[in-house]
C-alpha cells in the first residue's frame, strides 16, 4: 500500500501558543490503536497522510457501493507519538492552526 503526505504537524506543535486543529469532514469510520500494537506506520509519524489502494477502502465499497459513491471517501491516517495511530474513513480534512 502506497501512502500520500496530506499535511505535516509543525515541530514541537504542542509548544505552540494556538496548536493545529485537524478536523476530519463527513468521518465514516475511525480506528485507534495503541503504539504498542501498531505493525505499520504509512510514514504517518507526526503527518496526515492518505493511503492509497486502501483494503477498508475497498470493504467498505462493496459493502455500499451507492454511498461509496456519492460520498467519495478517503483513507487517512495520523500518528502521534505516545498515543499511538488514528485512521479515519472521511471525505476530506481541514487544519485550523
Amino acid at each position: 500500500m502506497k501512502s500520500e503526505i496530506k499535511y505535516e504537524l509543525p515541530m514541537f506543535s504542542s509548544n505552540l501558543e494556538n496548536e493545529p486543529q485537524i478536523e476530519f469532514i463527513s468521518v465514516i469510520g475511525f480506528k485507534q490503536t495503541s503504539p504498542r500494537f501498531t505493525p505499520q506506520l504509512y510514514g504517518a509519524y507526526d503527518k496526515v497522510v492518505e493511503v492509497i489502494d486502501s483494503e477498508w477502502l475497498e470493504e467498505l465499497k462493496e459493502i455500499n457501493l451507492e454511498d461509496f459513491s456519492f460520498w467519495k471517501p478517503k483513507h487517512y491516517v495520523l500518528y502521534l507519538d505516545g498515543f499511538g495511530m488514528y485512521q479515519f474513513i472521511a471525505q476530506s480534512f481541514e487544519v485550523r492552526k
